[in-house]
């Protein structure tokens, strides 16, 4: 066996290559109770490394702590029951509903990429809207919905759109909020 280095300081490349060994050791000590390691990433300065581990119990109903959130919280953050597990089109991509994140404040809802099976999260706003939007266009037959904020002068637009984009882009593709300075003084 191959003597190790001893590491004076953390750097990048040497973070990555004993992360990885930390996470598949302490895997093979968890297997044993049944709870799953996943990395969850870590920060690191020259002398310090903090990682990260996310260690789960097995369900025994098929649910994970982000399903149950979800539908403990739902009727807080005014999630509709029928979204969790549902596909929704956000920025041009199918998407799948996979449960809600309470300890964060912004980006609270965890969903599935479809294409290729990789964990995101989004604001609930968010979703909520493509939820919204999707079933519009399900019950309209592929009619789009526009609204304004009554007396903000806030709404949803495509691009080009008459009016200055206030930047904060929408996930959906091509969907900005719209700040219409006219609306807004109430002309």
């Amino acid at each position: 066996m191959p003597k190790t280095k001893a590491i004076k300081k953390f750097e990048k490349e040497n973070v990555r290559g004993f992360s990885t060994e930390a996470v598949e050791a302490v895997q093979k000590v968890m297997a044993k109770y049944g709870i799953s390691v996943k990395y969850g990433g870590g920060k690191y300065g020259e002398l310090e490394f903090d990682l990260k581990l996310k260690l789960q119990c097995e369900s025994t109903d098929g649910e994970t702590q982000a399903m149950k959130d979800y539908l403990r919280y739902a009727e807080a953050y005014g999630l509709p029951i029928e979204m969790l597990g549902a596909s929704l089109k956000i920025g041009g991509a199918a998407y799948e509903v996979t449960g809600f994140l309470p300890k964060r404040r912004k980006n609270n809802l965890q969903l599935l990429r479809l294409s290729d099976g990789k964990a995101q999260i989004c604001p609930h706003d968010y979703a909520i809207r493509a939820f919204g939007e999707a079933q519009q266009r399900q019950s309209k037959a592929g009619s789009k919905a526009k609204g304004t904020l009554k007396g903000l002068g806030v709404g949803m637009a495509r691009h080009p759109f008459d009016g200055e984009c206030n930047e904060k882009c929408t996930p959906e593709k091509g969907m900005h909020v719209v700040y219409d300075s006219a609306t807004a003084r109430g002309r």
